[in-house]
């Protein structure tokens, strides 16, 4: 069965065109194997991935919904009986039912992204598509499912895994430049991340994604998303804020001494905001100095420092973005200037000390 699903979706994705004709035929297969198959869970997401592969080619936003209404009906299903496993307190079993459900939204997104190869048209479609998907039932499905995914990964906050793959779901639409049926719009996407931050354990999966989605805004002709882009900075930097407090306290009863960019209890987390951060800098260095910046310029400072290679390398990046930014940037040069200032001493010691290492390595 694997290597069937994977031929299947293989075929699917490579003559999705000339496979139209047959997608409705295909989707009523779809249900036979969903209700017999239902524990073949890497199966299933292919054979998912194979039927939104087709519908991606469909002409009409209306088209591509009603050819996926049977098997969104059946992830509906899953997800309702998910929260059922968790009424009755089966959460091993939820846990393992959220993830397989999930991951078969997470292989339709990503079938239902436009392929590289195809030229970007635009025409009046692009407003029929936006409002198709802005209103009436585009806009009903989309809310259902945001909603369902959000309550999931509320719900089962403690499970990696459930977090990760629902961060994946909102993460399959970022490359994508027209709107679809997994192509949340910015509040919505804002506002299941916020769900999140300072409830959940794993940091910096969410904030890897809050990353991510900063980034997908950031380029040429993308809508500003600057309220959005606050709301998670300010909710970030309180958790950090709230958790170095802890860390903070624990270290100076038990007189232990960690990395110095130790932050929520992983290194991997002060990586992760100083990414956050670097995102903001190339268009919206506004949100990054609206409120006090301290902690962030303290982790660029220690992280320059830190034995994590990848914190060391977001916090130089950080740095460098912020220089430049000195020469690019009238109006917040002066806020930036002070920054630097503030902590110049300790900076170029860290400077100086990274260099040393390079040189000794070399």
């Amino acid at each position: 069965m694997s290597q069937a699903s994977r031929s299947i979706f293989l075929l699917c994705s490579s003559c999705r065109k000339e496979l139209v004709p047959e997608l409705f035929t295909f989707i009523g297969q779809y249900e036979i194997f969903a209700s017999t198959h239902n524990h073949d869970t890497s199966a299933r997401e292919r054979v998912i991935g194979a039927i939104g592969c087709i519908v991606q080619v469909l002409p009409a936003e209306e088209l591509k919904l009603k050819a996926l209404e049977p098997v969104l009906t059946t992830i509906f299903r899953d997800l309702n009986n998910c929260q059922n496993l968790i009424s009755i307190n089966q959460l091993e079993e939820a846990k393992l039912a959220a993830v397989s459900v999930l991951k078969c939204l997470v292989s339709l997104g990503k079938a239902l992204q436009a392929p590289d190869d195809l030229p970007i048209v635009l025409d009046d479609d692009d407003a029929s598509t936006e409002t198709f998907w802005s209103t009436g039932k585009g806009l009903e499905m989309q809310t259902a499912i945001a909603k369902a995914i959000k309550d999931l990964a509320m719900t089962l906050n403690g499970e990696i895994e459930v977090v990760d793959t629902a961060c994946c779901v909102f993460r399959s639409g970022f490359s994508e430049t027209s709107p679809g049926l997994l192509v949340f719009k910015a509040p919505v996407i804002a506002d299941f991340l916020l769900s999140l931050i300072g409830r959940c354990p794993f940091h910096d999966v969410v904030f890897g994604t809050a990353s991510s989605f900063i980034c997908s805004h950031s380029s040429n002709g993308s809508r500003k998303i600057e309220r959005e882009a606050s709301d998670l900075k300010r909710c970030i930097l309180q958790a950090t804020e709230n958790s170095r407090s802890m860390y903070d306290s624990y270290k100076f009863v038990h007189e232990i001494h960690f990395d110095p960019v130790f932050v929520l209890g992983e290194p991997d987390v002060a990586q992760n905001i100083l990414e956050f951060s670097n995102r903001l800098i190339p268009k919206y260095l506004n949100v990054l100095f609206d409120s006090p910046v301290d902690i962030i310029f303290t982790l660029a400072l220690d992280g320059l420092i830190s034995k994590e290679l990848f914190t060391k390398k977001a916090a130089a990046t950080f740095w460098c973005s912020i220089v430049n930014a000195i020469f690019q940037d009238d109006k917040h040069r002066q806020q930036i200037q002070d920054s630097i200032s503030a902590i110049g001493q300790p900076l170029a010691r860290n400077l100086i000390a990274v260099s040393l290492c390079f040189f000794v390595q070399k």
